[in-house]
């Protein structure tokens, strides 16, 4: 007998979630506008505009809608969550008196949820995270249980946002596209299978000095430390923004 999830707000993410559970899963998306629903009722067969059916026939509740909205749906629907497992994908926190999973992901890329952080609340029984680690760890790349995904994920797109701007920029400097892709996955390498970041640098440094001073310059405390902290004023405020809203 298979799962029935509901996907409280089928959007641009919650679509690409359905469609890699919908052939081992029994779905029952959720969306209120009339034309989308039309257009994707042949793929998803049980989608509707009708939140509390979707929930009374469901096993898992994926809340997937836009954070502004999250208070005006838990309003209508938690009447009929009793003691089923809600999966929390809107980045806003909130208390729930049931068994609640929060959860922070990426876009799916290739097929699979690129980054997938979680954390479960005290109320969760170890079968139902046993079920949800289950569901999502085979679709998930990188798949996690950590203190709090929200704010670590707003760190990874930070970080992520970073590096594509560098490159971005390095390309329209007119430099060589395979050479810089070589550099990137080098250094991604260089973290996976090194035993340390310290020994990554000792064997970074050039015997001609061309790298030295770049590490003499990183070591020092200041120059990452204001990035830092600036980065995660940032981080703290626009997470203060998604939970007012």
């Amino acid at each position: 007998m298979k799962t029935k999830i509901a996907i409280i707000g089928l959007g641009r993410l919650g679509l690409q979630i359905a469609r890699l559970l919908k052939s081992k899963y029994e779905l029952y998306p959720t969306r209120k506008n009339k034309n989308t629903i039309k257009k994707l009722k042949k793929e998803f067969p049980n989608i509707s505009n009708d939140n509390i059916a979707a929930i009374k026939k469901s096993d898992i509740i994926l809340l997937m809608v836009p954070p502004k909205k999250v208070n005006l749906v838990l309003k209508e629907i938690k009447p009929y969550i009793d003691k089923k497992l809600v999966l929390n994908f809107t980045l806003k926190k909130f208390n729930l008196n049931s068994q609640l999973i929060n959860i922070a992901s990426s876009i799916v890329i290739n097929n699979k949820i690129k980054i997938c952080l979680y954390k479960p609340n005290k109320m969760v029984t170890k079968n139902n995270e046993e079920l949800f680690i289950k569901i999502f760890k085979s679709i998930s790349a990188n798949f996690s249980k950590c203190n709090d995904p929200v704010k670590e994920m707003t760190y990874f797109a930070r970080v992520f946002s970073h590096i594509l701007a560098y490159y971005s920029f390095l390309l329209k400097e007119k430099k060589e596209a395979k050479i810089l892709k070589l550099c990137f996955e080098l250094g991604v390498e260089s973290l996976i299978y090194s035993k340390s970041i310290n020994n990554v640098i000792k064997k970074g440094k050039t015997k001609g000095g061309i790298t030295e001073e770049l590490f003499k310059l990183y070591s020092q405390e200041p120059y990452f430390k204001d990035l830092i902290s600036s980065e995660s004023n940032i981080i703290n405020k626009k997470i203060k923004e998604i939970n007012k809203s």
